[in-house]
């Protein structure tokens, strides 16, 4: 029998726990990310778009009140439900899918493909995470255009928070960070109480300089050309806390 403990972190953290937790992370936000999206990958009305790893799907939302044909894939079931939610609410169509990043089951091919919120570096080996890029390159059509959001991992070592506590509603959430030095990972560790039942997960994300990044993105076919560290298009700056790369498929 599979026990939770003994599933991938990404396989258990991504449910309404985690949807308490990131409220925060608004439409607003959502709304300055795909300005610049909208911009950098030179897209029309009528384009498809692939939300990869979509989470809740603000992002996903908001291409298709900008007149986008988007599809938003996700691994949870709870997150889709969420996004899908959220769709209906806007008056929007986003087609939904759940798979694996490594493993996209879509037939269609992309203009674009977006991948937002630092969703990538989640798998264990270099292999797995650059499986992800792969799967990229080979839904986008000829020239099409990618942009990925990460963290800035230069400003994650600098300004990495070990211990932060607050609330939200309820429940009283400690979140303690670490950098593992030896798998090269920044591991998080929740913590959630609601009344008085306690429950924690594991975020643990793999630390990819813009460098190493950027020749994963190259080696799968995917021609960087731009790079930011914010939505707003500031470059990137160890004081910045994003490393956005945009590009096309050669």
């Amino acid at each position: 029998m599979c026990h939770a403990q003994d599933l991938p972190w990404y396989k258990t953290w991504f449910n309404e726990d985690y949807l308490d937790v990131y409220g925060h992370r608004d439409a607003a936000e959502a709304k300055r990310a795909i300005a610049l999206a909208e911009r950098e990958l030179g897209l029309s009305a009528g384009d498809r778009v692939l939300d990869l790893c979509c989470g809740n799907a603000r992002h996903s939302v908001e291409l298709a009140e900008r007149g986008f044909v988007v599809v938003a894939l996700d691994l949870s079931p709870a997150l889709l439900l969420s996004g899908a939610k959220k769709a209906r609410d806007a008056g929007v169509k986003v087609g939904f899918v759940q798979g694996d990043a490594r493993h996209i089951a879509v037939h269609s091919v992309f203009e674009a493909v977006v991948n937002f919120f630092t969703s990538f570096g989640y798998f264990d080996t270099d292999e797995d995470n650059a499986l992800v890029i792969e799967n990229v390159a080979r839904v986008l059509k000829k020239r099409g255009k990618f942009l990925i959001d990460y963290f800035n991992t230069e400003h994650l070592r600098t300004n990495l928070v070990p211990e932060s506590v607050w609330s939200v509603g309820s429940a009283r959430v400690r979140e303690e960070r670490a950098i593992d030095p030896v798998n090269n990972r920044v591991n998080k560790r929740i913590t959630i109480e609601r009344d008085g039942v306690e429950k924690r997960y594991l975020e643990s994300v793999r630390l990819y300089s813009e460098e190493e990044l950027r020749n994963m993105l190259e080696s799968c076919g995917l021609r960087v050309s731009k790079s930011f560290g914010d939505y707003d298009g500031e470059a990137v700056d160890v004081a910045r806390a994003r490393l956005i790369l945009v590009g096309e498929k050669a």
